[in-house]
């Protein structure tokens, strides 16, 4: 069983994973997240075997939430934001920067593929990136160390 955190601001793409996931036998939901700072603690707390992270939530971005998932409790990281297209590189080189594993368009603006064929791409990266070992990435904790210092 594939356990999946899902960080997203958006209670519409919360609703339509928590639908997508569920219907799979070999994936749980096993919490959602509204923003980055909830997705770091219920990260730590619950221990996930893969967070789908968005980009653009209130509090902590999801890019901070990666740097500081894994700097703390380093966990498989799929981006799955309405920013990420072939023109946003920076954004999704940032994200991989910090240590997410990929990055995928929501459905929408950026990604006009029908729903059918992204649940199903969605659906391959989890069963893919929730078995990939990760690593410690230290920038957070370099960070929270210079903050200290000042």
């Amino acid at each position: 069983m594939i356990k999946v955190l899902v960080a997203d601001d958006s209670s519409v793409v919360r609703e339509l994973l928590k639908d997508w996931l569920s219907s799979e036998p070999d994936i749980e939901i096993m919490a959602l997240a509204k923003d980055g700072e909830e997705a770091f603690q219920l990260t730590k707390s619950l221990k996930p075997d893969l967070i789908i992270m968005d980009i653009m939530m209130p509090q902590m971005s999801g890019i901070e939430a990666t740097e500081r998932v894994m700097a703390y409790c380093p966990t498989p990281i799929l981006i799955f934001s309405s920013v990420v297209n072939e023109q946003e590189t920076d954004i999704s080189f940032e994200a991989i920067s910090r240590g997410a594993l990929d990055v995928m368009a929501k459905p929408g603006e950026n990604n006009k593929a029908p729903e059918n064929q992204i649940k199903e791409e969605l659906l391959k990266k989890i069963r893919l990136l929730s078995r990939i070992p990760v690593l410690p990435h230290p920038l957070a904790k370099l960070r929270d160390r210079e903050k200290q210092k000042k």
